[in-house]
């Protein structure tokens, strides 16, 4: 049983705020120490989402300010030693789940990159990218197809989703899956890569940061503690 301290609120609505650049990015910065500290010890979350960084918010002379940030709701974290993965489940919740968590494995602490990237766009823009609501399905249509459409559309070059095929094999059927949702870009349905967005806060070392926590081959994606390192946490 893990108990924790009372934290008053979570990032998904912490983030709603209108909140300085710098405190974004001290939380990001502080919920990414946390799943190094998991990482290190082979720990991997499985569940990583805004409402899983809680936040103990304080109010200064300046404007709001922050006390604590911690990663909660280990639930579904799980021990894998190197070598081990998660196979035969889809881990994690479908909106803020990589891409190898939807193909039910392998998986292992990249899908966790990929999914604190998923989380960093949303402390930024204030949208949950995957979120699918009932009046966009047709009849018939699974809200999981449109996810896997979108994480293909922003995130797979097509290295990134040959590398990504290789790695969950061709014995998966998700491989087929893919490759008929991957056929349906076109001119009439071009891609939306995250790279070409446009925002406010979105800036190149931003964009360069969840590129590589993104990149659909789970052997490319950046480890936390290169994460750390990169050069947008540069003034944290």
């Amino acid at each position: 049983m893990f108990v924790f301290d009372h934290l008053d609120e979570s990032l998904l609505g912490f983030a709603k705020r209108e909140l300085p650049l710098a405190l974004t990015k001290r939380i990001l910065k502080c919920a990414l120490q946390g799943l190094a500290a998991l990482h290190e010890q082979d720990l991997v979350h499985n569940d990583l989402k805004a409402n899983n960084i809680m936040i103990q918010p304080k109010d200064n002379a300046n404007g709001v300010d922050i006390d604590q940030v911690q990663l909660v709701d280990l639930e579904d974290t799980v021990h894998l030693p190197p070598g081990r993965a998660i196979m035969g489940a889809q881990v994690g919740n479908w909106m803020w789940r990589s891409p190898e968590a939807h193909a039910q494995g392998p998986v292992e602490k990249p899908s966790d990159m990929f999914s604190f990237g998923i989380v960093c766009i949303y402390a930024i823009t204030q949208q949950v990218i995957f979120a699918v609501d009932e009046s966009e399905l047709s009849e018939g249509e699974d809200k999981l197809a449109i996810v896997l459409e979108r994480q293909i559309s922003y995130f797979a070059d097509e290295d990134g989703l040959n590398g990504f095929l290789r790695y969950i094999g061709a014995e998966s059927p998700w491989c087929e899956i893919l490759q008929v949702i991957r056929s349906g870009f076109g001119e009439a349905q071009p891609r939306k890569p995250f790279a070409l967005w446009h925002g406010g806060k979105l800036d190149d070392d931003f964009k360069a940061l969840v590129g590589g926590l993104t990149d659909f081959d789970p052997g490319k994606r950046l480890t936390a503690p290169q994460a750390l390192a990169h050069r947008w946490f540069g003034d944290v």
